[in-house]
């Protein structure tokens, strides 16, 4: 798999949270949007989102660095971490059989 475009991945973001459940019913997000103060993430979503940014990029972001700063909106997620992504996603290798 190539590298995700910025753009790509914030598309998908945009998608990803409006798909979230009741709270972004009827609303605009946008990249600048904050997510936390408009109510539009809680405590228990951030964890699905978290997942789902490990997911598309492809790494696991260290405990450190997941803060309100870097998930208060759109645009501070992708600043945070897109470019960290690998270059190139590989697909996990399968376990191997045991010869007999």
């Amino acid at each position: 798999m190539e590298k995700l475009s910025e753009k790509k991945f914030q598309a998908s973001l945009l998608q990803f949270i409006a798909a979230m459940p009741r709270k972004t019913e009827g609303r605009n997000i946008h990249k600048t949007t904050p997510l936390f103060d408009k109510g539009l993430i809680d405590s228990l979503q951030i964890l699905d989102l978290i997942a789902f940014v490990e997911s598309t990029l492809g790494f696991e972001i260290p405990d450190r660095e997941i803060t309100a700063g870097n998930f208060r909106s759109v645009q501070a997620i992708t600043t945070a971490f897109w470019e960290r992504q690998p270059k190139s996603k590989l697909p996990r290798p399968r376990a191997r059989a045991k010869a007999r």
